[in-house]
């Protein structure tokens, strides 16, 4: 039988984790379309009813690409995570959103969208909680 984990222990894993985030986000449900009259393109924007977790998290690649042969050309695949506190209320949920405010390393994630496609549950520490992400992209078709 597993010994049950000290909280002490919990709480400087927890801490040791958070010292690693490198973003600020908001993880919001709900995108809107809407046609502009004026231009006749298709505008997305955030429906503003729900707010999810707000706070400091980690936005990281994971090392495990998986090369993919398709006709005459390799693809390469890689994970995107971020990782968020153990205790961020609420959980988030598959096929919320992930807005990026603000990145001490890297200002070019800044205003980037990246949709949850999967929950970690947060290992035997329950240190983090990992999200895997896919990047929303701007088409021609949902550019504001």
């Amino acid at each position: 039988m597993a010994r049950p984990l000290s909280p002490r222990v919990a709480a400087y894993a927890r801490e040791a984790v958070i010292s690693y985030h490198n973003i600020e986000l908001e993880i919001t449900r709900q995108l809107v379309s809407s046609l502009d009259e004026a231009t006749g393109m298709i505008t997305t924007t955030f429906d503003g009813g729900f707010t999810g977790y707000t706070g400091s998290g980690r936005f990281w690649l994971s090392n495990d690409g998986v090369v993919s042969n398709v006709g005459d050309g390799d693809y390469s695949t890689i994970s995107t995570n971020i990782s968020i506190p153990w205790d961020a209320d609420p959980v988030p949920a598959l096929d919320e959103y992930v807005v990026i405010t603000s990145a001490y390393e890297d200002p070019t994630l800044e205003g980037k969208i990246y949709r949850i496609v999967g929950v970690d549950g947060g290992g035997f520490l329950r240190a983090a909680r990992r999200l895997q992400v896919v990047a929303v992209s701007e088409n021609r078709d949902t550019r504001e």
